[in-house]
């Protein structure tokens, strides 16, 4: 839901003169907007094993490494085709029972469970660094063809398939013996990182007299999987004001962060999101005094305004080349806000432009438009002679004064 705003949602016309009055400073919006969910890296590391005995290991094989301490799944799928071997054990002359070359059934990656040895046989152990995970069915219950399981780890990654099933017996799987049982398939082995985000949410995107501290909050998102917390640890907090200024370092490590600027800048967090260094960055306005409006006083209203109006062309000479453009605030469930300004359709105007569809997310806090040229406000003069020629006449098309809201 979007942060809470008492009292009034946001519909805004033509208010780029409360953006150049109230800025203490030059007018720099800082940084263009960013998504509201970056795309984060993962650990994404893979191998076969694939036994064809059970007296002998097979492994262990490298999978890769994992630098930073991680939240991970590791997962291994796949079922193996078990048959009896050619030993003697498997045929009985006097029942007349011969087993030798036929299926022993299907066998998985959890292997089987023995009390005497308190431990499986014929099964999976993925390594992470001085840990990891041992796949062990200790109920020796149904098959599965998929075994999973989540964990933080860092380290080297390995996996081994220990030889098995333990038939206890001279005749097969000892020295010099042969084998019990031969296998066919393989057991595929995956170490996957957690989907995860950086968040960073300021208490306030506008400061002013008697409200001019902000409080810059990082964290993880999702801030759990499974029965886990997201890794995060802070790396750095970096301020860098808009005008002439050097940047400076902030808070040491610590998961949050206040300062109290004294000019229009940008506060960029470095952390470890579930193992990767990520940056996400927020832009804070210095105002001389509060607009009156508790919207556009707390949230990044007027830099969407800015922006809008950078894109207008209103600077061109010609008014006819300046365009009317639509822009709004996004806040997400998080309280983290950006805003987008539209794209201009082939039949925009300096006075029209074409509005954006409804929002149907409930990210959308405020919205508006600008107008790039001076308007009608009672001259004398016909509208023709104030208006750009291509503005169009009537209300809604240059010539009326009724608002658009969306």
């Amino acid at each position: 839901m979007p942060i809470p705003i008492p009292g009034k949602a946001c519909f805004l016309i033509t208010a780029c003169g409360v953006l150049f009055a109230s800025a203490c400073h030059d007018r720099s919006t800082g940084p263009s907007e960013e998504p509201l969910r970056p795309s984060f890296s993962s650990v994404d590391l893979n191998g076969t094993l694939s036994p064809t005995a059970s007296n002998a290991d097979v492994g262990p094989i490298s999978l890769g490494s994992i630098a930073n301490p991680t939240l991970v799944e590791v997962r291994v799928e796949g079922l193996l085709d078990m048959t009896y071997s050619q030993a003697d054990i498997w045929y009985d002359s006097i029942a007349g029972i011969d087993r030798r070359g036929q299926s022993a059934g299907q066998w998985d990656a959890a292997g089987h469970f023995l009390w005497t040895y308190f431990r499986c046989w014929g099964n999976v152990r993925v390594i992470i660094g001085a840990g990891g995970k041992t796949f062990c069915d200790g109920g020796n219950a149904a098959l599965k063809s998929v075994w999973a399981d989540t964990l933080i780890a860092s380290g080297a990654v390995s996996a081994i398939w220990l030889k098995g099933p333990l038939t206890q017996t001279s005749q097969c799987d000892a020295p010099g013996k042969p084998t019990c049982y031969t296998f066919t398939g393989s057991h595929a082995v995956t170490v996957t990182s957690a989907d995860a985000e950086l968040s960073l949410v300021p208490s306030r995107y506008v400061v002013y007299p008697g409200k001019a501290s902000v409080t810059f909050t990082g964290s993880a998102l999702p801030s759990m999987w499974g029965r886990h917390s997201m890794p995060f640890n802070t790396q750095r907090w970096t301020w860098t004001p808009d005008s002439a200024g050097t940047p400076t370092q902030h808070c040491a490590n610590q998961a949050s962060c206040t300062i109290t600027p004294q000019t229009s800048g940008t506060m960029t967090l470095t952390a470890l999101v579930n193992g990767a260094e990520k940056s996400r960055s927020v832009h804070i306005r210095v105002l001389c005094a509060p607009t009156g409006d508790s919207l556009m006083d707390s949230l990044p209203i007027l830099d969407a305004l800015g922006a809008a109006w950078d894109s207008s062309n209103a600077d061109d000479p010609n008014a006819a080349n300046r365009r009317e453009r639509y822009f709004a605030v996004e806040c997400n469930a998080s309280g983290e806000c950006g805003w987008t300004v539209y794209p201009n359709g082939p039949f925009d105007t300096p006075c029209e432009a074409t509005p954006p569809t409804r929002d149907t997310t409930g990210t959308r806090t405020a919205g508006g438009h600008i107008h790039p040229f001076t308007p009608f406000t009672g001259s004398p003069l016909p509208p023709s002679e104030i208006f750009p020629p291509n503005c169009g006449r009537g209300p809604g098309r240059g010539g009326g004064t009724a608002p658009k809201s969306f």
